[in-house]
């Protein structure tokens, strides 16, 4: 099961690595994405984080993912692959975050990075915004107190 977690984030990696290139030739910009997300997301990592344009289930999908873990990857520690779905309340009419919705997103999303790191010293990994829908990844060392965790925040 460890195997299919590595390779799962050793082909991500490369899929969105790849992409890269492939929107520059079809003349799609690549924009740098600010965060509030702090850029420490491990004792020992400084995140990378880019976003990519793709298609998941046949829907556009914004995928945004930091594409440092590859330099401390596998992390032995942490090994089960978790994540939190947020359906949002007024999502385009092509399933990506309004502008109106933005704002609330994003902080959802520092709290939420920061009270799983700070509970159950998670890794964060990424976020997936597709058919009205945020999906934000991490990786932890165990799950007992997962649960705890977003009932306490939510």
């Amino acid at each position: 099961m460890k195997g299919l977690h590595i390779s799962l984030i050793i082909f991500i990696g490369l899929t969105l690595i790849a992409l890269g290139p492939f929107n520059k030739a079809l003349g799609q910009p690549q924009t740098k994405f600010q965060t509030t997300i702090s850029e420490t997301t491990t004792d020992d990592h400084t995140g990378e984080w880019d976003f990519y344009f793709s298609n998941v289930d046949n829907k556009l999908s914004l995928l945004f993912v930091d594409l440092g873990l590859y330099k401390i990857a596998p992390i032995e520690d942490k090994s089960i692959f978790v994540w939190i779905s947020i359906k949002m309340n007024n999502a385009l009419g092509n399933g990506l975050s309004s502008s109106g919705e933005d704002e609330s997103l994003e902080k959802i999303e520092d709290k939420l990075v920061a009270k799983l790191y700070s509970t159950i010293y998670s890794t964060y990994v990424g976020r997936l915004t597709s058919n009205g829908n945020r999906d934000f990844y991490f990786y932890v060392e165990d799950t007992t107190l997962y649960s705890i965790c977003g009932q306490a925040y939510f």
